[in-house]
């Protein structure tokens, strides 16, 4: 993902969500965005 560095690190809620999921894997309605980011939608 492109502009990863324009997140907010994971929160704990996106954390506990995600523990089996890659770290590039985030919830759309926690990450603070600050910048330029590419997103990939369903990834394989």
């Amino acid at each position: 993902m492109a502009g990863a560095e324009n997140l907010a690190p994971r929160t704990p809620v996106e954390s506990s969500r995600l523990k089996r999921k890659p770290d590039s894997y985030r919830l759309a309605c926690q990450v603070l965005v600050n910048g330029e980011v590419t997103i990939k939608t369903k990834p394989a």
